[in-house]
């Protein structure tokens, strides 16, 4: 089995809409940045930095958001700066620089600690840079500022926030070796997020798989079968079908491996839509397994 990583609050520079097509309003952008004033060309380099990253052009974003950042800070808008430091660490972690990505949100939280600031804003920031801080190893820093986060959503209100910052500090709980800890903070998560939805469904796929380490395999699949059904209520359908294989898979350690057949063909059908081609592969492997055991090795697909 396998967890779903959570996303924090993403904040993007925004500006006014336009009918124009995307590549004409790059190019506009690009000229409104000629301006003199720095607000406003601070402005257009920010929105162009969107657009580039929207349109997968990471290099060019980012060299758009260092001149917003600039600029920004040329008009005294100390916001565009945390702002502008934030996008750069996501176009920075797209570019394999988890460590440059690190340093531009310790900057970002270091100006948001002035007290002034929207605790929302900097639980955000926290939470962005606990995910680089995880890709260069430090879990206890990502602890900490994890649990900081969790706390500042709460007393903002934010409960959707702080669940899945319990959710991500249950997953690493996991990933440590403390599975009762772990499970503490996805029930913590589960206090947060009482209707169903796409962040409870992750909640419930993650606990899962602690579950089912710790051998509690009937638990592990009331909340497979819970996750399934939140996510198909989304549409997600490569989710429903990770969920289908996990219970396949549990199925066989069940000793019902006719039900495991039921489930592994449910997710070679949902990848197969979803064009999950990887997905469909590993599913046809644990499919013939199991029809090879029950002595229906002609049905395989």
């Amino acid at each position: 089995m396998g967890d779903q990583p959570s996303a924090g609050r993403d904040e993007k520079p925004t500006g006014g809409g336009s009918d124009v097509d995307a590549l004409d309003e790059l190019d506009q952008l690009r000229a409104e940045a000629q301006t003199e004033d720095p607000a406003r060309r601070a402005r257009a380099l920010a929105r162009l930095a969107v657009g580039l990253q929207d349109k997968k052009r990471p290099a060019e974003a980012l060299e758009a958001v260092e001149g917003a950042r600039v600029a920004f800070c040329a008009s005294g808008d100390s916001q565009g700066e945390v702002l502008c430091d934030r996008l750069a660490a996501r176009l920075l972690l797209g570019l394999g620089r988890p460590l440059d990505a690190s340093k531009r949100l310790a900057a970002a939280r270091r100006r948001l600690l002035d007290g002034s600031s929207d605790p929302a804003e900097l639980a955000a920031c926290e939470q962005q840079l606990a995910s680089a801080l995880h890709q260069l190893g430090r879990l206890q820093d990502v602890v900490g500022l994890l649990v900081s986060a969790r706390e500042l959503y709460t007393k903002a209100d934010l409960l959707r926030d702080a669940g899945m910052c319990d959710n991500d500090l249950g997953v690493l709980m996991a990933r440590v070796g403390d599975p009762d800890r772990s499970l503490e903070h996805f029930e913590a998560a589960r206090l947060c997020l009482t209707e169903p939805s796409r962040e409870l469904a992750v909640v419930a796929f993650n606990e899962a798989t602690v579950l089912w380490d710790a051998g509690r395999l009937d638990d592990a699949g009331e909340r497979l079968l819970e996750a399934r059904a939140a996510f198909a209520a989304e549409d997600a359908e490569v989710e429903v079908a990770w969920c289908e294989q996990n219970l396949g898979v549990l199925a066989i350690a069940s000793g019902r491996l006719d039900e495991a057949v039921d489930h592994f063909v449910e997710a070679q059908d949902r990848y197969r839509k979803a064009m999950a081609w990887t997905a469909v592969a590993w599913c046809d492997a644990n499919l013939a397994l199991v029809l090879d055991a029950l002595g229906r090795r002609d049905e395989a697909r």
